[in-house]
């Protein structure tokens, strides 16, 4: 009997950890997306996006990017290596509808930004929506 009970928590425990991915949460996505976007790390901040309501934004970003890029790639680099150490301080997070919004500071030895994330779920998975700045 004894072995039979082994059995069947080593069943269970393997059972829960073989091939669930692990889910974000909207906070989680939020301060991985900005990580992201501040290394310079466009497709990784891209797949946390809404494909359509974010490109914009996105497409942007990597303009001013290619054309700082273009006239001094020194500048991207400690832009870059200054803005990795910028942290990202959720706020609070409340449900609007069917989305959820994230108010967050951005922290940078630049100064702070407030900012606000709208997310929503696509294909089961937190996306940002819409980003504002709100200072």
């Amino acid at each position: 009997m004894r072995y039979i009970l082994l059995i069947l928590t080593l069943f269970a425990a393997v059972s829960c950890f073989s091939g669930k991915k692990e889910e974000k949460g909207p906070q989680d996505v939020v301060v991985e997306f900005n990580k992201a976007l501040l290394s310079g790390n466009l497709s990784a901040a891209e797949a946390l996006c809404d494909s359509a309501g974010m490109c914009d934004y996105l497409r942007t970003y990597s303009k001013a990017l290619h054309m700082v890029d273009a006239e001094d790639s020194s500048l991207v680099d400690l832009t870059s290596s200054i803005l990795s150490e910028s942290q990202v301080r959720i706020i609070s997070s409340s449900r609007q509808d069917k989305e959820l919004c994230v108010i967050y500071v951005l922290e940078t030895l630049a100064g702070n930004k407030q900012k606000k994330a709208m997310l929503g779920k696509e294909e089961g998975e937190w996306k940002i929506l819409k980003l504002t700045d709100m200072n």
